[in-house]
């Protein structure tokens, strides 16, 4: 297969509703993950890609309807494009603290104005249109920002590959709450809010930013991940906008990527057993959204460690079941014995 710089995509790849770049997303972010695995990033990451050898254009198959959420499942087939990096981390241009929202925390009682970085392939990018990822940091909902956990590097692998991409801080709980946490829903809810505002002010931008909101993949680490989660496959969650939100469509998505994240309330686990089954978690609710997928739901990448013991790898193994029992496209990238956030 030829790995293809994102300038030299075919026009039909490019359009929006007619792509298939997912596969390149999944390459992207196993990079990011191998990459935090051994401390540094590959030396791969800072060539050019080779320039693209012609080949023929497949017609493309008529893009299906928007499902419940108002998400978008989108046609799928093999990536040639957006997997090998087209610029080195120099050239990505990056618009820092640009305000998206205020909003009050209802955890706090104080009003909070929340920010995100934009991370943009450099002006020499002509391309129209360009695919987006929105990405969501961890830290147990309690601490962390858009500038932690290795975010910078996993959106400056992702915009050296032609995507535009949002880092967005959100709201979050003082650590007393965590620990006489009983039902993390409401929590969780808040952050998926903040991205879908997120979202929608992305629309506001996109032909400034000449971003494409018919591609779009949300994703995030460790809390993070959750709130992704969330957004790709809580209806619920999904259609319910924002209190400040406009009048219009739902801010629908089209992918999720979760970096040691789950749908399963269990966390902080004193061990992890050789079967892999978590013991002594100090959060063990019954919240439980596994079977939230549905058939017609969006693809899910995930990437865990089977030695996690803040999310155990078990309830990823559970989310991709789910996954390939309703047909919806998955891939769990497994790391054998990595921790969190591998």
């Amino acid at each position: 297969m030829v790995r293809m710089d994102a300038r030299a995509c075919p026009a039909w790849l490019q359009a929006r509703g007619l792509h298939r770049w997912v596969l390149g997303i999944a390459t992207a972010a196993t990079l990011v993950g191998a990459a935090l695995l051994i401390g540094l990033l590959t030396a791969a990451s800072r060539h050019h890609a080779e320039p693209p050898s012609p080949s023929p254009s497949p017609t493309p198959t008529p893009a299906p309807h928007r499902n419940a959420s108002g998400n978008e499942p989108l046609p799928w087939g093999p990536a040639d494009c957006f997997v090998q990096p087209t610029w080195v981390p120099k050239e990505i241009e990056v618009l820092s603290d640009v305000v998206y929202r205020t909003a009050e925390n209802p955890y706090t009682g104080q009003n909070e104005t929340l920010m995100l970085d934009v991370y943009l392939p450099p002006a020499s990018d002509t391309r129209e249109s360009r695919p987006v990822a929105v990405l969501q940091h961890g830290g147990a909902f309690t601490k962390g920002s858009k500038t932690t956990d290795g975010v910078p590097e996993w959106a400056t692998i992702l915009a050296m590959r032609g995507f535009v991409v949002l880092s967005i801080n959100y709201r979050l709980i003082p650590m007393s709450h965590i620990l006489t946490l009983r039902d993390p829903d409401p929590i969780v809810a808040m952050a998926q809010e903040d991205a879908l505002t997120a979202v929608r002010y992305l629309h506001e931008k996109a032909a400034e930013w000449r971003a494409d909101v018919g591609r779009i993949v949300v994703g995030g680490d460790s809390a993070g991940a959750i709130a992704a989660l969330w957004y790709g496959y809580m209806p619920q969650a999904t259609v319910q906008r924002p209190k400040d939100s406009k009048s219009g469509p739902v801010f629908g998505i089209n992918a999720v990527m979760a970096l040691s994240g789950a749908m399963k309330a269990e966390a902080f686990c004193a061990e992890i057993r050789d079967n892999l089954e978590p013991y002594g978690c100090l959060l063990s609710s019954s919240m439980d959204h596994v079977n939230e997928l549905r058939s017609g739901d969006v693809p899910l990448l995930m990437i865990h460690g089977t030695r996690d013991h803040i999310i155990p790898y078990v309830n990823a193994e559970a989310v991709a079941r789910r996954a390939n029992a309703t047909g919806v496209r998955n891939l769990l990238i497994t790391i054998p014995g990595a921790g969190h956030v591998p």
